[in-house]
């Protein structure tokens, strides 16, 4: 069964820094396709951006090939803009960049495979 996932930019940068962990695994599911990334151009931008980091230590060319890998799996999808207002403005900022994905939203989409 595949199964499809916005992933969090700290699951990311968990994952290269600590490869035996479950963020590792993580995205040994998505290379092996068993998760596939749900993106949009604001949560790449966001991983290159936090990825880049000093305080990391990430050369360019690891972050630069993680992405293009992450890229290379996913599944784009417009920004869905959503009416419903949030009291909790971190929640509004999160909702604001997700992609519309099939776990959210499972009458508008079906990705079964």
């Amino acid at each position: 069964m595949k199964y499809y996932a916005v992933i969090d930019t700290n699951v990311i940068v968990s994952s290269v820094l600590k490869k035996n962990s479950l963020p590792g695994e993580i995205i040994d599911f998505v290379i092996n396709g068993e998760i596939i990334p749900l993106l949009n151009q604001e949560i790449l931008s966001e991983y290159q951006e936090v990825l880049s980091r000093k305080e990391f230590g990430f050369s360019e060319a690891d972050v630069t090939e993680l992405i293009k890998l992450i890229k290379s799996k996913a599944i784009y999808l417009q920004r869905l803009k959503s009416e419903e207002p949030f009291k909790d403005p971190r929640r509004r900022r999160i909702l604001r960049n997700r992609p519309v994905c099939a776990s959210v939203y499972p009458s508008l989409f079906d990705y079964r495979q």
